[in-house]
């Protein structure tokens, strides 16, 4: 019932909206029957979307702190200012200091020295030496020693200069004990009587220098330098030695160029002493000798950043009884590889080399009164070789050196003005060659190390050996400080054979030209100290020299053996 009064209505509804018409507005809707029917045009209404924000606000917290008081004591302490160390602090200078020892074979040593401390316009200081010794060796002549020697020196800092003056004083006393004294056939005045071999040397040495410190390239630089040597001998030798040198130089860009300038004038006076069967005699010759040398060495060097030329020329004039004028190259260069690990270098040189009799004694002190002095034609030099630092801690160089060498000279043995107890200077004309090496190893001041070694080979020439002329030597020496309390020092001294002749028969030598020729064996003198130091003051100290044993280090001149020598040093 209900369904049909529903379609009854929807039915009628229709019907009137087929018959009603909207100003014009309506469409014609064609049904399935011949009738007309309209629609009336719908309004839409417009609906925007709307965003939401899905973000919920969260209010801000805000928190109560309830105050809590805690109760805290402190104290307070003072604490050093500060300081600002600008510049390490310079360890503290004493200008006096004394080393004084007492040893076998009665020796005594005094060491002496009084300087100035630190200033910027002066420095200054003295010097005093005491080394003697009543020796006591046996079977030889009187062979006590006495050595002593007194100097100072006075520097003075200007502007641009550096003057420097010293004068010194030494005094040698020694005596001739070469020879058996147990051989009658000897005097015994000679054997027994100290004044009779006993020789002494004084020599008086004034040196000054001024040196120059120009920061301006352009101002002709100078070293300026004087020495005087005189020499006085019991034997009436006197000697004066006067050199007045100089090395000019100016930088022009980036070469340096300059000349050394050296005029050495040498005097010399001798006595011969006469030999009598039981003594020696008065005075028999004088001799005066009189040399000069002039010296020009013009040159140039120059340098980059690994490597350094100099080239120049030796223009020599040697003058006695005639001038003779020598002309020499020189030359040398060098060149850095990996940082100064390792430079090649290279030279060829010579020149006039003086001799004086001072220099001769000071070699071989037994020498004859009234040897004949002279000087040195070295024709050639050629050197080459390497050196370097394979670290901080080492250093290195080995060399190779051939010299042409006109007048060398060499010691023989005298019969004519001793007893076989002095030598005479002889001169010869040969060739050296000379291989070398150098290693030295050092750890701050802890341990320092050096080695030496040097190989001769001598060419032919007039005489028939290098008399006393070493094949080989050897030279090793180190210290080691142990907490700067104890220091150990030690060093050791290798000689080769050296060959040499006596006029008297030898036991297994034939003679040859009157002579009985031979070999001196190589010795070793090796040495061994310590020292403790109690403060910086104040040490204490032991030296063991030559205990290796004894050795000839001349003909018929042995030395001594092992010989302790102890003491202290003090500065103050």
């Amino acid at each position: 019932m209900k369904i049909a009064y529903t379609l009854i209505v929807v039915l009628f509804s229709i019907g009137i909206q087929d018959g009603v018409s909207q100003d014009g507005d309506s469409d014609v809707y064609s049904g399935t029957d011949s009738a007309a029917r309209t629609t009336v045009k719908s309004k839409k209404i417009s609906i925007m979307p709307q965003s939401k924000d899905s973000v919920m606000e969260i209010p801000k917290l805000q928190y109560y702190l309830e105050p809590v008081q805690h109760n805290v004591s402190f104290e307070v302490q003072q604490i050093k200012p500060a300081r600002l160390k600008i510049i390490e602090p310079l360890d503290k200078l004493y200008s006096g200091y004394v080393k004084a020892a007492l040893g076998m074979y009665t020796t005594t040593y005094l060491e002496g020295y009084y300087n100035s401390t630190r200033s910027k316009k002066r420095a200054w200081g003295t010097n005093i030496l005491h080394h003697s010794s009543l020796g006591n060796i046996k079977d030889l002549g009187v062979n006590k020693f006495n050595d002593n020697h007194l100097g100072g020196y006075y520097k003075h800092f200007f502007k641009e200069h550096t003057l420097k003056t010293s004068l010194n004083y030494g005094r040698n006393s020694f005596h001739y004990y070469g020879f058996d004294a147990t051989n009658t056939l000897i005097p015994e005045i000679y054997r027994t009587t100290a004044d009779t071999i006993k020789q002494v040397y004084n020599l008086v040495s004034l040196h000054s220098e001024l040196n120059s410190m120009l920061k301006d390239s352009a101002k002709l630089n100078h070293h300026i330098g004087v020495d005087y040597d005189f020499l006085n001998g019991l034997s009436k030798t006197n000697e004066h030695n006067l050199k007045i040198g100089a090395n000019l130089f100016k930088y022009m860009g980036k070469e340096e160029i300059g000349a050394d300038v050296v005029l050495d004038f040498n005097a010399l006076q001798q006595s011969t002493l006469l030999m009598t069967s039981d003594s020696i005699g008065d005075s028999l010759l004088s001799l005066n000798t009189n040399n000069t040398i002039f010296k020009l060495t013009p040159y140039i060097f120059s340098r980059g950043d690994n490597w350094s030329v100099k080239a120049g020329l030796g223009i020599y004039a040697n003058i006695g009884n005639t001038a003779k004028f020598h002309f020499y190259p020189c030359l040398e260069g060098n060149y850095s590889l990996f940082n100064d690990i390792f430079i090649p270098y290279i030279g060829l040189s010579g020149g006039i080399k003086r001799h004086t009799f001072n220099s001769m004694r000071l070699e071989n002190s037994f020498i004859l009164e009234n040897t004949n002095i002279q000087n040195s034609n070295q024709k050639l030099k050629l050197y080459g070789g390497i050196r370097g630092s394979v670290s901080s801690t080492i250093s290195f160089n080995v060399a190779f050196t051939h010299e042409e060498v006109e007048g060398l000279p060499i010691f023989g043995m005298d019969s004519t003005y001793s007893y076989g107890n002095k030598f005479t200077v002889l001169y010869d004309t040969l060739s050296i060659t000379t291989i070398s090496g150098q290693l030295a190893y050092q750890k701050l001041e802890k341990l320092k190390i050096y080695g030496k070694g040097e190989f001769f080979a001598y060419g032919s020439g007039r005489k028939e050996f290098a008399w006393h002329k070493p094949d080989f030597q050897l030279t090793l020496s180190g210290t080691y400080d142990l907490a700067d309390k104890i220091l150990v020092k030690a060093n050791v001294f290798v000689i080769g054979n050296r060959k040499t002749y006596s006029y008297s028969p030898i036991e297994g030598v034939e003679a040859t030209n009157d002579k009985y020729i031979y070999n001196l064996k190589p010795f070793v003198d090796a040495n061994l100290g310590f020292e403790y130091r109690y403060n910086k003051k104040l040490s204490a100290y032991i030296n063991f020299n030559n205990f290796a044993g004894k050795y000839y280090k001349w003909t018929a001149y042995p030395v001594q053996g092992l010989n302790l020598l102890g003491g202290v040093t003090l500065a103050f």
